[in-house]
């Protein structure tokens, strides 16, 4: 029997590339299994943009069975701080740490 909690720890393992100057791409893997408490329904990605002050967050959700998005329509060049965390029935449990990612420039092979 499953407590009705919200996970305990954040998603782990959180990883970020990009191959077009428009996206990042993000991986992770669920919370360690003792810390989940429940079935993980979705996930939360918040997207920031930290070259530019103020800018608003994106939130993006992805359903509990995938563990990657991409995120398009980012600014060329830019660095991004990207979070995740693991959403049960019972609640939203913590976020991860910060990962940096920096938009590429130019597509993968481009000149």
């Amino acid at each position: 029997m499953f407590l009705h909690l919200e996970p305990s720890r954040p998603p782990s393992d959180v990883m970020v590339t990009t191959s077009t100057p428009d996206s990042l791409e993000v991986k992770w893997q669920p919370p360690p299994t003792n810390y989940i408490n429940g079935i993980i329904t979705k996930y939360i990605i918040t997207c920031t943009h930290i070259d530019a002050g103020q800018s608003p967050r994106k939130t993006i959700e992805v359903p509990g069975d995938i563990l990657h998005k991409t995120i398009n329509g980012l600014s060329k060049g830019a660095n991004y701080s990207i979070r995740v965390c693991a959403v049960t029935t019972a609640g939203q449990g913590p976020f991860s740490a910060s990962v940096i990612g920096r938009v590429r420039t130019q597509p993968t092979g481009g000149k």
